[in-house]
């Protein structure tokens, strides 16, 4: 890939991947007996932009269509070669998370140039 002029960030998208279905040669549904299938929805399609851009990208999606209540976002801090810093696995909590929704959250040892996501849970 060419040198694009940036430094790559780690980027976690939260959203929906949504399925169209459409039937091919500009057919009606009535007429089709096969449907071509193309997944989109705005944050999948950022996330994947991202990633051909060479960020590091993870997508998260609430596939039940309910609330996710808290959740818990587990990373590791690395050293200049990528091995992880000792065994320390840092926690952020989100709560009240809402289908839909956006949240932020301030954390003392994440670094966008030295953490990796390892996990992502929800508290049941």
């Amino acid at each position: 890939m060419n040198d694009l002029g940036f430094r790559s960030k780690k980027v976690l998208g939260f959203g929906e991947i949504m399925l169209r279905l459409t039937p091919p040669n500009n057919q009606k549904i009535i007429q089709a007996n096969s449907f071509e299938a193309v997944y989109s929805g705005g944050e999948a399609n950022v996330i994947a932009s991202l990633a051909i851009l060479g960020h590091d990208t993870k997508f998260v999606t609430i596939t039940s269509g309910k609330d996710l209540g808290t959740v818990y976002v587990y990373y590791k801090n690395l050293d200049k070669s990528g091995a992880y810093l000792g065994g320390i696995t840092y926690r952020v909590k989100f709560d009240n998370v809402k289908k839909g929704g956006t949240l932020s959250q301030n954390t003392k040892h994440f670094s966008k140039s030295n953490s990796k996501i390892v996990m992502v849970d929800t508290e049941k």
